[in-house]
């Protein structure tokens, strides 16, 4: 996944800019992980999370989001925390 994004960014890929927000991108992708998040008793803190509008390829980010989410519940141990 970190590959695909890594070559958008180098230009071996198209990206399709468009206006979006990252929270809504982050919201939009929380649920996927939700039932693993209760499984393993980890408190997801999302109150840092603001409104924030970027031209991105909103896509790429949430793919990016789920990438780095993903690999935070690997590594967190059961009980813990994850902010974002």
């Amino acid at each position: 996944e970190l590959l695909h994004v890594a070559r958008s960014d180098a230009g071996a890929l198209p990206v399709q800019l468009a206006p979006c927000y990252l929270d809504d991108i982050v919201a939009d992708i929380v649920p996927r992980f939700e039932p693993e998040i209760r499984s393993r008793a980890i408190t997801l803190d999302l109150e840092g999370l603001q409104e924030a509008r970027v031209m991105a390829d909103a896509a790429l980010v949430q793919r990016m989001v789920g990438v780095l989410l993903d690999n935070a519940l690997r590594y967190t141990p059961r009980g813990g925390r994850i902010a974002v």
